[in-house]
Formats: C-alpha cells, sequence, structure tokens
C-alpha cells in the first residue's frame, strides 16, 4: 500500500514547507486559464503593467497577503503536443508564463481537471516539470499514482495542514494515474482518493481537498457532489473547496466541515461573472473562520468588488444557491443560519 511506503518518511519529505509568517491565513480563486490563445491572455497582452493590470490592486493585494493562496491550473504548460483530437476547447500556455502565478501570489494549484491533458502526454509531464522548476506545488496528478495521490503539506500557525485535489471531470480526455503510468487522481473509484485523505488525517491538523466537479454553468450543486462531499467528509476532510462549473455556487456546513462547492472562474475569460476569493483563517484545529470576498470578471479584468450595495447582491445569491441555509454578513464572514 501507499500508505507503507509514505507515513515513515512524511515528516523529511519534500512535500512539506514551512510558512514563516506565524499565520494560517488561507486564501482560494477558482478556475485560472494561462492559455496563449486564450480570450483572457489575447487581452492581457496588450496590459502594459502585466498582471497589476490584469487582477485590480487591493484583490491583489489580499492574494498576495494570505499566507497559502491556492487555484485550479486549468491548462497545460507546454510548448510540445498537439491538441486532443475532437475536443471542442483545449487549453496550452507557454512555459515562460509560469511567473504569472508568482506574481499573483500563486503558493499551490490543482492540476486535477479536465484540461490538463489536452495536449497529450509530453505536454502534461512538461506541465508537471514546469511547476516543480518554479517552486510551485502541484496536488491532484503526477507521473504516477503515487505521486497523484501525495498531499503537500504546509506548517503555518503553528499546525500542519495537507492538501490534495482530484478530479470528477472526463473520464475519456483524462487518464487516471497508474502504477507505472501518469494521469490525474479521480473520484470515480474513490479508493485512491480515500486512501490519500486517510494518509493525510494521520499526519495533520487539517485535511483540505480542492475538488474538480459539477456541471458547466450550473448555479445549483448536482446530487453526486453533494453525495461525494459527504463522503469525503466522513472519511476525514477538514474544508472542501469546489471548481468546474465556471459560475459560483452555495456554500454547505456539513457537521464543522465547510462545502464550497464552486469558486467559479477567477481569471478564465472577458465575459461578465461573479466569482469571489475565499479567504479561511485557521485558529486552532477544528476552529475556523471563513469570507467570503466578492469580485466579478469582465474583459479580461478580475475586479474586487467594493460597492456595498454589489457585495450584498453576491452575499445574497450564494445564500440563495446554499443548503440549508447560510448566513454571510456585510463583512463577508460565512456561517450556518442556526448560529448567526
Amino acid at each position: 500500500m501507499l500508505w507503507d511506503r509514505y507515513t515513515d518518511a512524511v515528516d523529511s519529505d519534500p512535500n512539506i514547507h514551512i510558512i514563516d509568517s506565524g499565520g494560517a491565513v488561507l486564501a482560494f480563486g477558482g478556475d485560472v486559464n494561462l492559455a496563449d490563445t486564450w480570450e483572457n491572455m489575447l487581452a492581457f497582452r496588450e496590459k502594459p503593467g502585466g498582471i497589476d493590470d490584469a487582477i485590480c490592486t487591493d484583490l491583489l493585494a489580499l492574494m498576495r497577503s494570505s499566507d497559502i493562496l491556492m487555484i485550479n491550473n486549468e491548462f497545460a504548460f507546454s510548448d510540445r503536443g498537439s491538441p486532443l483530437p475532437g475536443k471542442l476547447y483545449t487549453f496550452r500556455a507557454a512555459t515562460e508564463n509560469v511567473h504569472i502565478l508568482h506574481d499573483m501570489g500563486v503558493d499551490i494549484v490543482s492540476v486535477a481537471n479536465n484540461h490538463i491533458y489536452d495536449y497529450g502526454t509530453d505536454a502534461f509531464l512538461d506541465t508537471l516539470e514546469t511547476l516543480r522548476l518554479a517552486g510551485i506545488p502541484y496536488v491532484g496528478a503526477g507521473i504516477n499514482r503515487y505521486e497523484a495521490m501525495q498531499a503537500q503539506y504546509f506548517h503555518a500557525g503553528g499546525m500542519k495542514v495537507a492538501f490534495l485535489a482530484a478530479n470528477d471531470i472526463e473520464r475519456a480526455w483524462v487518464p487516471q494515474a497508474g502504477e507505472g503510468t501518469p494521469g490525474t487522481l479521480r473520484c470515480f473509484d474513490d479508493e485512491d482518493l480515500l486512501e490519500a485523505i486517510a494518509i493525510a488525517r494521520a499526519n495533520a491538523d487539517w485535511v483540505i481537498v480542492y475538488l474538480h466537479w459539477g456541471v458547466e454553468y450550473a448555479t445549483m450543486r448536482q446530487q453526486r457532489q453533494v453525495d461525494l462531499a459527504h463522503l469525503l467528509i466522513d472519511s476525514g476532510v477538514d474544508i472542501l473547496i469546489g471548481a468546474h462549473p465556471h459560475v459560483l455556487q452555495g456554500i454547505e456546513f456539513y457537521g464543522n466541515a465547510p462545502i464550497v462547492y464552486s469558486l467559479g472562474n477567477f481569471w478564465f475569460n472577458i465575459g461578465w461573472l461573479w466569482t469571489m476569493l475565499l479567504e479561511i483563517e485557521l485558529l486552532a484545529p477544528g476552529e475556523y473562520q471563513m469570507c467570503v470576498h466578492p469580485c466579478m470578471t469582465a474583459g479580461g479584468i478580475t475586479y474586487l468588488i467594493q460597492d456595498e450595495a454589489r457585495k450584498r447582491a453576491v452575499f445574497t445569491h450564494i445564500e440563495g444557491l446554499s443548503p440549508e441555509g447560510i448566513v454571510i454578513d456585510d463583512d463577508g464572514i460565512v456561517r450556518p443560519a442556526a448560529i448567526s
């Protein structure tokens, strides 16, 4: 079993990272696309200020001030490969543009999604190598099953935080990592994911899973998402973050664990969409505070919404999509309705 090969070495593993800020403020953005020919990147090339012209100053400050910022890397980093035949949208970014993730303040990415294999195996492997050379930890995929199941561990605020990711989209296009074959950690057969969670649970104070799931442009969660989320939390997950639908979905508290069903696109397109930067401050094992920073994307730029009425519109929208009732106060703090 993977367990036997990993737990004895976990404290000296290179997948452990020390955050020396003294805090444990986590931030999560949704789908990010740096593909060379995609609309937001075409607009980006016209912006002399780089990322400072693509994400507003106040939002960038929030992102960069977090102790750990995680996004979904929804494309391949490579200069090789060909688009998968028959696939409508395929995304590939020049490897030199990995600096954009650093410019955003990104500390870790999920590569468990339906576009990471868009240009085939060589481009997929180039993606992993590009991120590795850039010093950006990734989760949810690997050169084999062992790497795809590995958590990335961060020491922050006196706690050990484990991050995992998995893909629940497109069985045909994206292979599942095998004993000697590359691919993603997938949810269709839960065994590998549940084992990875068990290992992380035994070695961390917090276990966070970032899932690629749901239906594109569906604001309401699917029953598959609900069932999978509850299974994973019952198996040891503390925080569950979702992406892929491209739009916001609701938030649920299952026991003490928050489920954020979809963060929406973060920096992906030029159309108008609501999105968010989610902030979770870990206070102690089992204790946290969660805050929604409402944002919008338009014209290839992601803005932090500052107007109070527009902020309340986003909060009300999320509340209306959320099961069992949640409350988001005027500062963006999210709580179960029963204890608000």
